[in-house]
C-alpha cells in the first residue's frame, strides 16, 4: 500500500480517497520491516481517506435487500421507528 500511495500522485491539501479492495498483508519475513503504524503514517499525511471493509459490507447487504425485494421493506420499518427520518427526503 505505501509503494501504492507515493506512486498514485495525491496532491497535499486535498482531500483524497482510497478504495481498499483487497490486501493480503504483509509477509512474514518483510525485508522493509513495514507495519500498519507505516501505512496509517502515510494515509495521515496524504490526507487520505480510506473506504475498506465497512463500505464493502454495506454494498453486500443493500445488494441482497434489493434482490430480494426487501429494501422497502426495510425503509418501511426504519421509518416507523425513526419517524425524523421522514424529512430528509
Amino acid at each position: 500500500m505505501i509503494q501504492a500511495i507515493n506512486g498514485a500522485g495525491f496532491k497535499n491539501g486535498q482531500s483524497n480517497i482510497i478504495i481498499l479492495v483487497g490486501d493480503a498483508g504483509n509477509h512474514l519475513n518483510d525485508r522493509d520491516n513495514l507495519s500498519s503504524s507505516s501505512v496509517i503514517k502515510a494515509l495521515s499525511e496524504k490526507n487520505i481517506n480510506l473506504i475498506s471493509k465497512i463500505g464493502g459490507v454495506i454494498l453486500l447487504i443493500t445488494g441482497i435487500l434489493i434482490l430480494t425485494n426487501q429494501l422497502q421493506a426495510l425503509g418501511y420499518y426504519l421509518l416507523n421507528i425513526f419517524p425524523f427520518l421522514q424529512n430528509f427526503g
